[in-house]
């Protein structure tokens, strides 16, 4: 595998094209077959009016759905405006990062989360958003944390997250449309199971077809665009790591970031499957759960080790080893409370 980030970046850049225009096609033909279903069904002549109805539907649900994903995203991860005064080291580095990409400074947030993780957000980078955790502030130091945020600039920068925004969205749409026609399937099946005509019979096939179709999309259909969103997201996640080695011109400044997020085992306490593929590490890293049971195929993430072992061969560095690792965090963690001092009685 290459260890030259220009490379790597241009590698991801060309499988993320194929991936996403899959995950769209694979909507626009789920729609197509669906439509399909009811106008054979129903003897209607103007079919080949469908695909393109089917397009202007997908598209315009496409559109609406990622111009609200940014503000649902932040407001989903518990995320709040980072002041200047209290955070100056946090916006300092933004600026700085943000200097070398080329690019406008995006709002800052913070999220009150032990767990160290970042993600952006944003429609286009003129309107985007970087929310870190005070976990991460009280875990790197100034220079890991440069690295983190090069990786979300990155992620801006390179418009990643519009693209995953649609074939999350994508695989949504289709889990919703291959529900729909299951349960219109079984609607139309109870409604025919009342008549005993001509019309009654006809309606009979259409629930059943409409069944099998929904049952045929969920076997098939939705696993599939949950392998073509996640295999996307993970490649995103490659161009990201790539682009913090750009922008920082030290690959030590996120492969140090990523070797301490490997060795926390704290878990994000607000995330959901619509964001997990946002963060700079997946939530699900630390979990046994479903992605690791099929192979990490639906991952959003390459593994945190692989990630590191392509920045360790960057430096020249054993890919299996670990450190060198700053010791000075950017933000001193907050003493643990004591519990007595509740209980305290004062004269």
């Amino acid at each position: 595998m290459s260890t030259d980030f220009r490379a790597i970046a241009a590698t991801n850049q060309r499988r993320s094209v194929g991936l996403l225009a899959a995950s769209v096609l694979l909507l626009w033909g789920v729609g197509n077959l669906i439509a399909w279903a009811f106008g054979a069904w129903s003897g209607s002549t103007d079919w080949w009016i469908t695909p393109v109805v089917i397009a202007a539907l997908a598209v315009g649900y496409l559109l609406i759905a990622w111009s609200m994903s940014a503000r649902a995203t932040l407001r989903l991860s518990g995320a709040e405006p980072a002041s200047p005064e209290m955070y100056p080291v946090l916006h300092n580095v933004v600026e700085e990062m943000c200097i070398a990409a080329g690019m406008n400074k995006p709002t800052v947030w913070v999220i009150e989360d032990p767990a160290p993780n970042a993600f952006a957000t944003g429609m286009t980078p003129d309107r985007s958003a970087v929310a870190v955790t005070t976990g991460l502030l009280e875990m790197l130091s100034r220079r890991e944390l440069a690295g983190v945020i090069a990786h979300e600039l990155g992620h801006i920068r390179n418009r990643d997250i519009s693209i995953t925004t649609i074939s999350v969205l994508s695989a949504a749409a289709i889990a919703v449309l291959a529900d729909v026609a299951f349960r219109a399937g079984q609607v139309v099946l109870f409604t025919s199971g009342r008549s005993r005509n001509r019309e009654g019979q006809s309606g009979a096939g259409l629930g059943l077809a409409l069944m099998a179709l929904g049952a045929v999309i969920f076997i098939i259909g939705v696993p599939l665009s949950l392998l073509l969103k996640a295999a996307l997201s993970r490649s995103r996640e490659s161009l990201a790591d790539a682009t913090a080695v750009e922008l920082t011109r030290n690959p030590a400044s996120i492969r140090s970031a990523l070797e301490k997020l490997e060795a926390d085992t704290t878990q994000i306490r607000k995330v959901t499957t619509a964001t997990a593929h946002m963060w700079i590490e997946a939530p699900s890293d630390k979990e046994m759960g479903l992605t690791r049971a099929f192979g990490g195929m639906l991952a959003t993430h390459p593994p945190l080790s692989e990630r590191i072992a392509i920045l360790r061969r960057m430096e020249g560095l054993d890919p299996d080893e670990r450190g060198p690792n700053d010791t000075v965090a950017v933000r001193r963690p907050l003493p643990p409370p004591n519990p007595a001092s509740r209980w305290r009685r004062h004269p």
